[in-house]
């Protein structure tokens, strides 16, 4: 269930603007190899769409959406969608993803992205935040999983959004995403420095 991602592979071909703006982002293809040797590609040419969602062990964020998000994986699995956990934090052991995944419930693949591979090519920021794929490459959309917090630790007292069903819907009815960029809350996923020269 883990993996380690082959972070040469990864190149993103569109401007890399940052911001709310940046969603004309194409990914090339990329293969990850999981901890038993075998590998994936991202995005899946083989499904409808690929989700990735950036976590961190320790968000307590993060760990108050994982019913939602393992009941948003149930439901789309079966409508032809792969998803993957992207573990961002460059000290979390495969230890430590096993031990996440086991007491969330997880079933679906974990990558770790230490070296923010994933998160500079798709542009994420916080965890949780999700990122849906087409085949061909393009980020269709990229934020929170639902807009049910006002604030950090303040729900909505009312009927809230269900972002990544409703981006997740119209991508599977070959429809616009209506709302492409959002802000997630969360925990900020650390920078880390890249080398220069």
């Amino acid at each position: 269930m883990l993996a380690t991602i082959a972070l040469s592979t990864l190149v993103l071909t569109s401007q890399q603007a940052s911001g709310i703006g940046d969603l004309d982002r194409v990914v090339k293809p990329t293969t990850v190899e999981t901890v038993d040797g075998s590998k994936v590609q991202l995005p899946d040419k083989s499904a409808k769409a690929t989700v990735l969602v950036f976590m961190l062990t320790d968000c307590p964020v993060s760990n108050r959406y994982a019913p939602e998000v393992r009941r948003i994986e149930e439901a789309y699995r079966a409508k032809g969608v792969k998803f993957y956990r992207v573990y961002v934090y460059e000290g979390a052991t495969k230890e430590d993803v096993i031990a996440h995944t086991k007491d969330f419930a997880y079933k679906s693949l974990a990558i770790k992205d230490g070296k923010h591979a994933l998160v500079r090519a798709l542009g994420a920021t916080v965890s949780p935040e999700a990122a849906v794929v087409t085949p061909d490459g393009k980020v269709q959309y990229r934020g929170r999983i639902d807009d049910a917090y006002v604030d950090h630790g303040r729900l909505r007292e009312s009927g809230y959004r269900q972002d990544l069903r409703v981006a997740l819907d119209e991508v599977l009815a070959g429809k616009e995403v209506t709302l492409p960029r959002t802000i997630a809350l969360g925990c900020f996923i650390e920078t880390i420095e890249r080398p220069t020269g």
